[in-house]
């Protein structure tokens, strides 16, 4: 649920309410409650769509826009979700848990099509799997560790990164090119520098910042 920047309280999700049950003004979404309205007339860029109670964006045009950032920074979501998985340990497998209690048939029904049909994918992913499981493992209190040792800063341009959105989990040596997941080889670097590291070794990178001669 969103809260509402005029003390309303927080707002019941909407998303599954027929537009035509949405009220017609934020003001009145407001009043009851709810994070989207509906007004019947197109956005500036045509779209049909309903309108954000507290940012009053279309619906469609934020879904557009995410999607277009996520297709240009596909690291930057990877970096978010990984972040939030070691943060938060065991909200993602209770999540799949959840929509596996509710969906089973369906999912397992999916996951066996899939493995007919994708044989190979799934030698491959097993073999991810166990090298993971080799790999090693860490907590949120090591990455908070990492962050203390960094003083809060980018490694690669001292760039604050005290925020949590200004920040991003990496792997020192890339998992594509035999880097571990294991604390030893975790630091944390700026949005920027982790978008421009990509899977790059350690060195390769610095010397792309003038950092190694």
């Amino acid at each position: 649920m969103s809260a509402d920047k005029d003390g309303h309280g927080p707002l019941k999700n909407a998303r599954g309410l027929k537009w035509g049950m949405l009220p017609t003004t934020a003001a009145e979404a407001r009043e009851l409650g709810v994070d989207r309205y509906f007004t019947g007339v197109e956005c500036v860029n045509g779209h049909l769509s309903p309108h954000y109670t507290v940012s009053r964006f279309c619906v469609e045009c934020r879904s557009e826009t995410n999607g277009k950032f996520r297709a240009e920074n596909p690291s930057y979501h990877r970096g978010k979700k990984a972040e939030f998985r070691a943060n938060n340990p065991g909200v993602h497998a209770a999540r799949a848990r959840d929509y596996r209690r509710r969906r089973g048939d369906k999912v397992r029904e999916t996951e066996a099509k899939y493995r007919k049909q994708n044989p190979l994918r799934k030698i491959a992913k097993d073999a991810r799997r166990r090298a993971r499981e080799k790999a090693g493992t860490y907590t949120a209190d090591e990455l908070n560790d990492i962050l203390k040792s960094q003083k809060y800063r980018c490694v690669y341009c001292s760039t604050s990164i005290r925020a949590h959105s200004k920040r991003h989990l990496d792997h020192v040596i890339p998992l594509a090119k035999g880097g571990v997941n294991d604390k030893s080889n975790l630091q944390f670097l700026c949005v920027a520098c982790n978008l421009s590291k990509s899977d790059k070794m350690p060195e390769v990178f610095a010397r792309s910042k003038g950092l190694l001669i």
